[in-house]
């Protein structure tokens, strides 16, 4: 299973004629993670809200840019649909 952020904001400010012209070929625009559970305390919990861990990210600072970011959770199915197996669930 992955999980990813999706950056959205270096495509948005290129032009529609050289849109991928800046990214090489080791460049994403996702970085990978995972569920850490739901906010909560002692008692009451918060389901609505998700925890999430960010592969390189490690103080409240880094985590800023991440703020208000598209979440995609990405898993694999049995069967194949519409050519694919690959399921996407966006939040």
């Amino acid at each position: 299973m992955k999980f990813g952020l999706l950056d959205s904001s270096s495509i948005a400010l290129c032009s529609r004629d050289n849109m991928f012209k800046h990214l090489s070929l080791y460049d994403r625009l996702y970085a990978k993670g995972r569920i850490l559970g739901h906010k909560r305390a002692k008692r009451n919990t918060r389901p609505n809200t998700s925890l999430l861990q960010i592969e390189g990210v490690a103080t409240k600072e880094d985590a800023q840019f991440y703020l208000g970011k598209r979440v995609a959770y990405v898993y694999k199915g049995k069967k194949e649909i519409q050519g694919s197996n690959i399921r996407v669930i966006w939040g």
